[in-house]
């Protein structure tokens, strides 16, 4: 007979499942609302920044119009090119009706000729590796793509040095790099065209780099309660961020307490197999993450795998 307090368990989590499923339905019909911005060439990139924008709105979504943040507005296209006169932070809106209403989007665009955006590493989501790329949006470090763009990083104050075009195409406009330490760490871009190559642009961001052991040893946070591997790609993995640096103890019980898997990575991401490679039934399963190098503070707790098949 199934114990009182499994079967409660196994109602929450399965609320939880719904709920954040539900949420993640409507987090991604808003996401596909929007637009998109990248820079294009300018010869001076100190005298200002020329930005491509290019909406992202369902049909029958109708365009409406551009306001750049500056004073400029257009109507004409919906994909559109703007110079600024300025190398500034923009409010950009994008206005367009959608099932004949008057709808607006907002986004900060920076206007600078080395603006970069940042993003985790999908592949380990680790929080001391981040995914660097020039807001040119170059698909690939190609120095064919880069025209008379150059590009140099630095971090704290130090030029990297191991992500280099053969002379004289100059560094990687996309980068992946793992942080040294945690804490507030310092990201330079420096770009310039080689037209004008005294006419160089700088862009800078601070990002603080967690867990920070001086300050301690850190929680794991958002740790899943419940996830789906049923091929669907929507929460098909047990994953937790981590530095990416520390070594990190993964075991995973029955509700019998027989240990059912068990492994030693820089990553957690757990596909719900056995360590036979064999797919656990549904049920609630007991983890313990156990970090061997003293960044995170231990952690246990109940997991709920919900295959619905």
């Amino acid at each position: 007979m199934q114990k009182a307090g499994f079967r409660r368990i196994t109602i929450l989590v399965l609320m939880v499942c719904f709920s954040i499923s539900n949420a993640l339905i409507a987090q991604t019909a808003a996401d596909t609302l929007g637009f998109k911005w990248k820079l294009l060439e300018v010869v001076d990139p100190t005298a200002g920044a020329k930005v491509q924008f290019t909406p992202l709105i369902p049909a029958p979504s109708e365009f409406t119009s551009w306001n750049f943040g500056d004073g400029s507005t257009s109507t004409t296209d919906s994909i559109a090119i703007h110079s600024y006169t300025t190398v500034d932070t923009f409010n950009v809106s994008f206005n367009f009706k959608i099932n004949s209403k008057d709808s607006t989007i907002t986004r900060k665009v920076f206007a600078n000729s080395a603006a970069f955006y940042d993003r985790l590493d999908t592949n380990t989501k680790a929080t001391y590796v981040r995914i660097f790329r020039s807001a040119f949006l170059f698909p690939q470090n190609d120095k064919l793509l880069l025209a008379n763009m150059r590009f140099e990083w630095s971090v704290n104050g130090n030029i990297l040095s191991d992500n280099n075009f053969d002379s004289p195409f100059g560094q990687y406009p996309n980068i992946r790099y793992t942080f040294e330490n945690g804490g507030v760490n310092t990201v330079t871009l420096k770009a310039w065209n080689i037209l004008n190559p005294i006419k160089t642009i700088t862009f800078t961001r601070q990002f603080d780099i967690l867990p920070n052991p001086i300050t301690g040893k850190a929680q794991f946070t958002n740790v899943p309660n419940v996830f789906t591997p049923n091929g669907d790609n929507i929460f098909d993995f047990f994953e937790v961020s981590t530095n990416g640096l520390s070594r990190l103890v993964f075991k995973v019980f029955s509700r019998s307490g027989s240990l059912v898997y068990q492994n030693q990575s820089y990553y957690i991401k757990w596909d719900g197999k056995n360590d036979n490679g064999k797919d656990l039934p549904e049920g609630i399963y007991y983890y313990i993450i156990e970090d061997l190098d003293g960044f995170y503070e231990n952690t246990k707790g109940f997991v709920y795998i919900f295959r619905g098949n």
